[in-house]
């Protein structure tokens, strides 16, 4: 299938009042299954030592119903996600680039040929109306195809001038970081969910994303359509639960944080990055991606410039209501050398 080939825009709701008719408790109960918290256990009731695994029910802002009861993961589960995550993605690197971005380009027509999927589901967990909705649908798709597209040539071998020229010559390579941690927030829950996860995947890297509980379904249904679309089992872990019970562990066991929230949040995350290995940024909308470590062959030794930079955003528009900062800023952290 193509891009030109497929419908791309948004149909009517499939139901006027209470759940859309494409979410069905089948459906619902399906999407549950992708969390880690489920696999590790194989039941959603318990913790996998002996213990009751807790629970969150979600309800639809629009009518105050129940959307899903989700089984809340423990830092035991984000642990093991990250076991899982690093050894699928020791595979996943030795991959060609061009097989990778073939996933995201599979992707790129699934999205936008169950795009109806999306959007109910967008608007039950969320509260959007259908044409904001849609414009997640657009800009995941747009964010599939251009990574697909692109990749091989960001991630190409590049020459650069050696200490002496001509007696010297320096390559830049691009290798993958390893497990990326990815922590995603309620307010775009298809774009901001995905769109960080995609060059992650395509650089040859594996997620661990923590979504949040408000909006989990909508992730879960992008990762299924990543499996459909030939993603490796494990390369894509998600988990829902409180940042005080999973920020320790998904921060401590990544090598790579990518973060969209609360400025406060983002010091926290920064400050334990800090003290630990993993690199971080910290993004309140803007969109930006550095998914791998530069390795040039010269003898030298050198390190990625690293500066803050700040980018306008528009952030949300969903129930009902827009809120738009100009003031938002990007930084990425690097480790000492």
């Amino acid at each position: 299938m193509t891009a030109s080939s497929v419908r791309v825009t948004p149909g009517r709701p499939s139901s006027t009042a209470g759940r859309p008719s494409s979410v069905t408790d089948a459906s619902v109960a399906r999407l549950l299954r992708r969390l880690a918290a489920s696999s590790d256990t194989g039941s959603e009731s318990s913790a996998g030592d002996g213990t009751c695994r807790r629970t969150v029910t979600t309800v639809a802002p629009m009518t105050g119903d129940p959307v899903a009861e989700l089984p809340l993961a423990t830092a035991g589960d984000v642990v093991a996600a990250q076991r899982r995550a690093r050894e699928a993605q020791a595979i996943w690197a030795g991959v060609p680039v061009r097989r990778r971005a073939q996933v995201l380009l599979r992707f790129h027509d699934l999205v936008l040929e169950r795009q109806d999927e999306a959007l109910d589901l967008i608007q039950w967990e969320n509260g959007k109306v259908r044409r904001d909705a849609h414009l997640e649908v657009l800009d995941v798709a747009n964010t599939a195809r251009y990574y697909a597209r692109r990749a091989p040539g960001l991630l190409a071998p590049s020459s650069r001038r050696g200490v002496y020229p001509v007696l010297t010559k320096v390559v830049e390579l691009h290798r993958p970081v390893g497990v990326v941690g990815v922590i995603s927030p309620w307010n775009y829950p298809l774009s901001l969910a995905v769109g960080d996860t995609l060059p992650a995947l395509v650089a040859g890297n594996a997620v661990v994303q923590k979504v949040d509980t408000q909006t989990a379904l909508t992730a879960l249904w992008s990762a299924e359509l990543m499996d459909e679309a030939g993603l490796p089992a494990d390369l894509w872990q998600l988990v829902v639960g409180e940042p005080s019970d999973l920020g320790d562990a998904l921060v401590g066991g990544s090598d790579f944080v990518m973060f969209t929230g609360s400025t406060a949040a983002g010091r926290r995350i920064a400050r334990q990055a800090g003290s630990s290995s993993p690199a971080a940024r910290s993004s309140s909308g803007a969109r930006t991606r550095c998914w791998c470590s530069t390795t040039p062959t010269s003898p030298r030794p050198s390190r990625e410039r690293c500066a803050p930079a700040s980018r306008p955003r528009a952030s949300c528009a969903c129930r009902s209501s827009a809120c738009t900062s100009r003031t938002r800023s990007t930084t990425r952290s690097c480790p000492r050398s």
